[in-house]
């Protein structure tokens, strides 16, 4: 049985939340989730991310698989524990505060957010009087000002790319 990459199969409850709180400390908190848009770097720790874990509760769902449910159900999650296949759904567990993490995001994709500026024009000179059979030599001059497209990143698709990569133990993120 496993959460989150650490297995806490075949232990007791004791030694089970021992060895999460060590593991999570170490996996979850000591590792900074990199972000990466286009070219851009900027890391978020785990302290402003507000990540946690609620150990007793991952530990007691733990204890229960293979022992609750119907006669199939057991049977299952035995065989899928025995053969190292069963992972709990770090989901229920982790607690993130989506909050500070956006205010991170926000920060770094305020580096991109551009609003878009129009073409314009400049007419310079005086217009010479073409109502007489001679025409004047003039002094005249247009500048065409190329305007530029505004971007923004998807703050909200960034935001939910990070925090699938905690659930998945993912500690690096590239965004386009």
């Amino acid at each position: 049985v496993s959460i989150l990459d650490m297995n806490i199969g075949g232990m007791s409850k004791e030694d089970a939340t021992a060895h999460l709180q060590k593991a999570f400390q170490e996996g979850y908190c000591g590792n900074n989730m990199k972000v990466t848009v286009f070219d851009q770097n900027t890391e978020i720790d785990a302290a402003t991310a507000g990540i946690s874990l609620d150990v007793a509760a991952v530990v007691e769902d733990a204890y229960k698989l293979g022992r609750d449910g119907t006669q199939a159900q057991r049977k299952k999650e035995q065989m899928q524990a025995m053969a190292g296949k069963l992972e709990m759904d770090a989901s229920k567990y982790l607690v993130i505060d989506k909050d500070a993490v956006k205010e991170q995001i926000d920060t770094l994709c305020d580096r991109f957010a551009a609003e878009p500026t129009d073409n314009t024009w400049e007419f310079r000179g005086e217009l010479p009087d073409l109502t007489t059979e001679e025409i004047p030599e003039a002094e005249l001059a247009i500048t065409v000002h190329v305007g530029t497209p505004g971007y923004e990143i998807d703050r909200e698709a960034l935001l939910e790319k990070v925090l699938g990569s905690y659930l998945k133990s993912n500690f690096k993120v590239s965004f386009e």
